[in-house]
């Protein structure tokens, strides 16, 4: 177990150095960003992380202001550069959300339909305990998930989930049979 630490360890060192440096080129510079890098780089350098009351925002710890923010595990297994951003609220989440939604499904129908697709199942669902006590509401989350499944996959439901929507009493205006 020792040797695997410390190769994760080598290897994380390695890819960080490798993947997550940045070194500013001409397309820092684009959009009237001259004289300044338009991904904010070098990023401030902070021994702590702390909480800023004043701006209401976290401040995570920075040691070296050229490198971008990295989760470990990611950059080593993975092996390409990420930049990590911490969102934890207001209109930055919500936009971020949306941006991620919208690029990752590419679905002809609009995110806040898919939200709502979202909220409704949820709501139809009891949600008494973490853990599912009776067969019929089991079988409800594991329909949900197939249905929501379908919708981000960018397919219809077919008859069949229809007709077990309808018969678990969570059918849905939206459903199409075909």
């Amino acid at each position: 177990m020792e040797e695997w630490e410390s190769v994760v360890v080598t290897e994380i060192k390695k890819c960080g150095e490798t993947l997550q440096c940045h070194v500013c080129a001409p397309v820092c510079h684009k959009y009237g960003n001259e004289g300044r890098c338009r991904f904010l780089f070098p990023h401030e350098i902070v021994d702590t992380s702390y909480f800023d009351s004043n701006t209401n925002s976290i401040v995570l710890r920075c040691h070296n202001g050229t490198i971008n923010n990295f989760n470990p595990y990611i950059l080593v297994f993975c092996r390409h550069n990420h930049n990590l951003k911490c969102i934890l609220s207001g209109k930055a989440a919500k936009a971020a959300m949306f941006y991620i939604s919208d690029y990752i499904t590419k679905m002809d129908s609009k995110t806040y339909e898919m939200l709502s697709l979202l909220s409704h199942a949820v709501a139809r669902v009891p949600m008494d305990s973490v853990v599912p006590k009776s067969p019929l509401i089991m079988l409800k989350f594991f329909f949900t998930n197939v249905c929501l499944n379908s919708a981000v996959n960018n397919r219809y439901m077919c008859s069949k989930q229809c007709i077990i929507s309808e018969d678990l009493g969570m059918a849905y205006r939206h459903t199409k049979l075909y």
